[in-house]
């Protein structure tokens, strides 16, 4: 259960004194919406797929171009990008990538990171070697970029790595990327670390990362267990800048494109509660300590939030992980329960929902229908989703 605690005023009074952030206050001034709501399942979308299309797909980007609207995603067992007609259901095309040769870009171990918004051509992120490269719909490479360049790179042991829970999005002329951190003497020393890289398109250059974590959460922020340490982010409510969050905070920051960093004060302060992601009492799981603490300073995290998901101009939804306790621990119960908050456009909880069971909560995409996640299912011939929609709550 998600444990409330007091906040150190004084570090709440130092972060709204700060003021090189993001003005927020002009977001979308239509009228929001007041009440309270959940998210209701409404329908479902189905898909075809192929023997050789896992259900664990990446990447999953929905788009419209010139009237038409498409469904792709990275197949990371046969090393191809899969097109899909939305509306009709149906697969338009399938891009074989190459592991080697001139248009070689590494096999199906080395590629996890895809964006794709025209069908003529797409990214796809090299993890491995830290190369972003930008294929036309043929599965010929155009241009490639290096991203082991700056000293952040070196200093850090950056590793620009995406997933399902934190895809490539695009920001203006600019792709953001998440990355990771190799360097553990940097993160036990409470050094401000680099969280997110944004790289030029048109052509492909430049690559910064910016959105460095607020000093404030360094001294009590970092462990071992998944989705710790990640920034989420989406794109704000009126697609100017970005909404960036970390897993053990409610607050949620904006951040610019020509912006550094995220010292200033949260646009949402305290949205949802708070979470305690330190706990140095393992007695409740009989398990020896070094079991949880293979680096110095980490202590197993219980709750944190996940996703940060941006519906339309009136709604985000930021996911909640209530992780297992020790008793569900102990018998071998690791997954957590995963609900969404309903944030508004002036950044109020509108409400939470526990969705039911049944889904792979990791595989999703939006659009105007809503909020698509995909359907545990034995079919080996079709991905399915559900279709969330918010609504509101009858009074």
């Amino acid at each position: 259960m998600l444990k409330n605690h007091k906040i150190n005023l004084f570090l709440l009074l130092l972060c709204y004194a700060c003021n090189n952030y993001s003005d927020v206050s002009n977001l979308s001034q239509q009228a929001f919406p007041h009440g309270k709501f959940q998210l209701d399942s409404l329908s479902t979308f189905t898909i075809p797929i192929d023997k050789e299309t896992p259900f664990e797909v990446h990447s999953l980007n929905y788009f419209s171009y010139e009237g038409g609207k498409f469904l792709a995603f990275l197949n990371t067992m046969n090393n191809s990008v899969y097109l899909y007609n939305y509306e009709l259901r149906e697969l338009i095309k399938k891009i074989p990538l190459q592991a080697e040769g001139p248009d070689g870009v590494g096999d199906q171990t080395e590629n996890n990171g895809f964006f794709m918004d025209t069908p003529e051509h797409f990214y796809l992120l090299n993890s491995r070697r830290d190369i972003l490269f930008n294929i036309d719909d043929q599965g010929k490479i155009l241009e490639s970029l290096n991203l082991r360049s700056g000293k952040e790179f070196e200093e850090y042991d950056l590793q620009p790595f995406t997933e399902n829970g934190h895809p490539i999005i695009r920001a203006g002329n600019s792709l953001v990327i998440p990355g990771r951190f190799g360097n553990f003497a940097a993160i036990r020393d409470f050094n401000e670390l680099p969280a997110l890289l944004f790289v030029k398109i048109e052509p492909l250059s430049n690559p910064v990362w910016r959105g460095r974590m607020p000093d404030f959460f360094n001294q009590n922020f970092y462990s071992l267990h998944n989705y710790s340490y990640e920034p989420t982010y989406c794109l704000d409510f009126d697609e100017k800048n970005l909404l960036v969050a970390w897993p053990v905070s409610a607050d949620i920051y904006s951040l610019s494109n020509n912006q550094i960093s995220l010292s200033g004060a949260p646009v949402s302060p305290g949205v949802g509660p708070l979470t305690n992601p330190m706990s140095n009492d393992f007695s409740d799981y009989h398990k020896p300590v070094s079991d949880f603490l293979p680096h110095d300073k980490y202590t197993i995290t219980t709750d944190c939030y996940h996703k940060l998901i941006r519906l339309n101009h009136n709604f985000i939804l930021r996911e909640v992980f209530d992780r297992p306790g020790a008793e569900n621990f102990n018998k071998r119960k690791y997954m957590p329960k995963s609900s969404f908050m309903i944030i508004n456009n002036h950044f109020d909880n509108m409400g939470e929902t526990t969705l039911s069971g049944g889904h792979r909560f990791n595989i999703y995409f939006t659009n105007e229908k809503g909020l698509h996640i995909a359907r545990e299912t034995e079919n080996e011939n079709s991905l399915s989703f559900t279709i969330y929609q918010v609504s509101e709550l009858q009074k």
